[in-house]
This record gives structure tokens, sequence and C-alpha cells, in this order.
């Protein structure tokens, strides 16, 4: 078990998906013994097989209007 890892989000329309990619290749390039986390609102890189990642979080998405911001 390990004590760190990594967490990425890519949220929205799906334009920071290939960012993620590139970001979590560098990572398992450089140091492939650290977990990566991808939390996402994006259905396709959830049921993706493929994407890489130790885990996948799916997080509810909702309307600008509807997000409650806590100071």
């Amino acid at each position: 078990m390990h004590n760190f890892g990594i967490i990425f989000v890519a949220t929205k329309d799906g334009r920071y998906v290939d960012e993620v990619q590139a970001a979590l290749a560098s990572l398992k390039k450089k140091a492939p013994g650290v977990p990566a986390t991808l939390m996402t609102t994006l259905p396709e890189m959830v049921n993706k097989v493929d994407h890489g990642f130790d885990l996948v979080i799916c997080l509810p998405s909702a309307p600008l209007g509807q997000i409650e911001w806590f100071s």
C-alpha cells in the first residue's frame, strides 16, 4: 500500500483528456510505481478499459448554478 499518489482531474467537455493522458504517460515513465487516480465527470473516461489509471472516480456533474461553493 502507498502513502502517496497523484490525483488528476478532467472535467467539463473533455478538453483536458489529452493533457491528462500525456501527464499520466510522463508519470508512468518517470515514476512507474506511483499510483495515479483520475477524478472525472466524463463517462467516456470512466468506462474506458485501457485508461492506465490505478483508480477512476466518477464525479457528479452539475450545472454551474447548482454548485455550492464553500469558503
